[in-house]
Formats: structure tokens, C-alpha cells, sequence
């Protein structure tokens, strides 16, 4: 049975416990405590740090998938600062994607309860490494590991109401400068490594994207020791989105072209790729009644689903072709930032949302 106090309280449990992605052993082994606590058998850590729990393994037939990731964006490794004030808990990563891993996990305590034996096995994953360079690792286990097997696919982590469908792909790549460099004064002339780089930074910049889905940006820069030295190094962390494999060729392309135009006027980078996230979409009937059950729950607990595009675990079923979306359950701002909020109020709407959808699935709404 849902209670404010016992939602809040493990939300502000969790929500402390550091997590950077491929970090989040501790995450990991509060919540393999927290489920094997509540009766959960067999609970298991693979390799990729993910804690997974089946419920009713022994049922034959294909697997339906939840999961909600444990990493967040920050890298801090002591405890992360939490404050509540009123309705809102603000604090680094109290949102994106704690509270939905809090909700899924009381909503899969309550379907436990419940009895109910589902038309297929139930797999509930707390997932790891979805944020930035994490490279969807957990979610690339998941669908080797269940390869054949998974009927449907679902990640909670979104803003109430947000029914993500369409994945938004990402290729990400450090690209680095090198010269001999040189005093500022005596070796006034010779090649500059951040002047170079600014060369390239201001062609991508004003590079032109296939379409109005396709993005790119150059994240950070680094280079450089003192004013008065030229710099012999300088480094950028550069990425693309697209929604789609062509818009990413695309990209692609221009970035080789505009590497080897720098080349031509004596400008030398090398460009090493950090990271790749798949884009997809499903066309199908069994995509189409998990989208619409997804939306369905949100109407009836008071909510407006709205179809997005975006980046999440999804990204790696939907590129295989496996019914996916992407579910928001709380509603917050601030995602990726230390203001980050939750309001505490909307988490109850969240649970019976969260329970009436797994509820549903496992009494074979998504009968194909």
C-alpha cells in the first residue's frame, strides 16, 4: 500500500547515495538489500552492474522488461546534498532518475503483493550507466542478455506525462590538436594548438544539419598551461544527435570532410570516438498498443500524455526493433543540474500510474 512518508523517506534514502555512471556500487547494493528485504528471491548483479529481479521465472514465453537507471550526471562520490522544502525535494540527481526508480520499485513491491501471476515472466532491472559516456552500457546488456526474448521493453525516466517513442541517436568524439608550441614572446608565430581548434570549433558550429531533429555540439574544451606559453595541446568533446541512421551518416560525413579541409590548410587533429547511442524507431501494431497503454494509464490518473523524442535506454531495443517507450512519473525541473527538483506531491499519481500499467501487462495487455 502506497504511503507518502515511506516514498519519501527511500527517495531521500537513494537520492543521497552517490551514483556516477560505472560507479554505482552502492546504489547497487542498497536496492539488492532493499528487494531481497521485501521477499524478492534470486536477485541478481550482472557484470554490467545492473540488479535485476525476475518475477515468476518459471513461466515460459518472452520477457517484458522495466527499468529505471541508478547513475547520475555528477561525479561526486560523497553523499549528495538533499534539502525539502514544503513539496519540493531538490538536490543533484533527486529526479532524473531516482524517483522513478523509488516508484518502480514500490509499484513492483504492491504487484508482488498483489498475487497476480502474469501472462509472462516480469523482469525489473535498477539499470546502470544511462547518463552521458555511460554509453547505455546496462541497457546493451540487457538486450544481449534477454536477445530472442523480450516482448516489451520499458524505461521509467521521463517528466510526468512525457511518452518517449522515437529514440534520438548520438555519436560523441574527442578530437584533439597537437603542435610544437613555444614562449609567447620568442616563439611569437609558431602554431597555436587553441587557435587551430577554434578553427574547427567554428566549422562545425557552422555546419548545417540535415533536418530539424538533428543537432551538434561542441561540450567542453581544455588546453593550454600558462598565458605566456603557446599551447602545443588543446582537446574538445564534440557529439551529433539525429532521429534517425541517415541523418547520422550525414553527420558523419561532414565531420570527415571538415577534418580533412582543416587538413588541407595545414591543420592537424586527431579524432577518437568516446561514445554511441543507436537511434530507432518502431513501426509496428505491438509498438503501437505499448504507446498506447502508456498514454492510456497517464489519462487515467489525471495526467496529459505527450509523444516525445529522446534519449534514454530505449535507445538500444528500439534500434533493434523491440516495442519500447519510454515512460515519465514524476513531475520535476531542473534534470542535470544541482537545483534539480522533484515536487513530492506528484509522486503518488506516479505509483498508481506506474502499478496500473504493470497490472495491466501482466493480466496480457500487450497480448501479440
Amino acid at each position: 500500500m502506497y504511503t507518502q512518508q515511506e516514498t519519501e523517506t527511500l527517495l531521500l534514502q537513494l537520492a543521497s547515495i552517490p551514483a556516477p555512471s560505472g560507479q554505482e556500487d552502492r546504489r547497487v547494493a542498497f536496492i539488492k538489500a532493499w528487494l531481497e528485504r521485501i521477499g524478492c528471491e534470486n536477485v541478481c548483479v550482472d557484470d554490467a552492474k545492473n540488479v535485476i529481479y525476475t518475477y515468476h521465472p518459471e513461466l515460459p514465453g518472452p520477457v517484458d522488461l522495466f527499468c529505471a537507471h541508478t547513475d547520475v550526471v555528477f561525479g561526486d562520490v560523497d553523499e549528495l546534498p538533499m534539502t525539502i522544502s514544503a513539496d519540493t525535494l531538490t538536490g543533484p540527481g533527486c529526479g532524473d532518475d531516482t524517483a522513478s526508480l523509488v516508484l518502480m520499485l514500490l509499484a513492483l513491491r504492491e504487484l508482488r503483493e498483489s498475487g497476480i501471476v502474469p501472462k509472462n515472466p516480469m523482469v525489473f532491472v535498477a539499470n546502470s550507466c544511462e547518463e552521458g559516456l555511460g554509453n547505455l552500457k546496462g541497457s546493451k546488456q540487457l538486450v544481449a542478455t534477454y536477445q530472442g526474448r523480450l516482448h516489451s521493453f520499458t524505461s521509467f525516466d521521463a517528466h510526468w506525462g512525457q511518452v518517449v517513442d522515437t529514440a534520438v541517436g548520438s555519436e560523441r568524439y574527442l578530437i584533439t590538436c597537437r603542435t610544437a608550441g613555444g614562449h609567447s614572446y620568442r616563439d611569437y608565430g609558431a602554431r597555436n594548438a587553441i587557435v587551430d581548434m577554434a578553427t574547427l570549433i567554428t566549422l562545425l558550429a557552422g555546419q548545417a544539419t540535415p533536418d530539424d531533429f538533428t543537432t551538434c555540439n561542441v561540450g567542453t574544451i581544455s588546453g593550454g598551461t600558462t598565458v605566456n606559453s603557446i599551447p602545443s595541446e588543446c582537446s574538445i568533446t564534440y557529439e551529433y544527435r539525429a532521429t534517425s541512421k541517415e541523418s547520422m551518416a550525414v553527420m558523419r560525413q561532414q565531420l570527415e570532410n571538415l577534418i580533412a579541409e582543416c587538413a588541407e590548410q595545414g591543420l592537424r587533429f586527431t579524432v577518437e570516438p568516446i561514445g554511441s547511442r543507436p537511434t530507432g524507431r518502431v513501426e509496428s501494431e505491438q509498438q503501437q498498443l505499448l504507446v498506447a497503454l502508456a498514454e492510456r494509464v497517464i489519462r487515467h490518473n489525471g495526467g496529459y500524455p505527450v509523444r516525445c523524442v529522446g534519449s534514454n535506454d530505449c535507445n538500444v531495443p528500439l534500434s533493434a526493433g523491440i516495442p519500447s517507450v519510454c515512460l515519465g512519473i514524476y513531475e520535476g525541473t531542473g534534470s542535470h543540474t544541482r537545483q534539480e527538483t522533484v515536487k513530492l506531491s506528484s509522486l503518488k499519481a506516479g505509483f498508481k500510474a506506474t502499478l496500473e500499467y504493470l497490472k495491466q501487462i501482466a493480466q496480457g495487455a500487450l497480448d501479440w
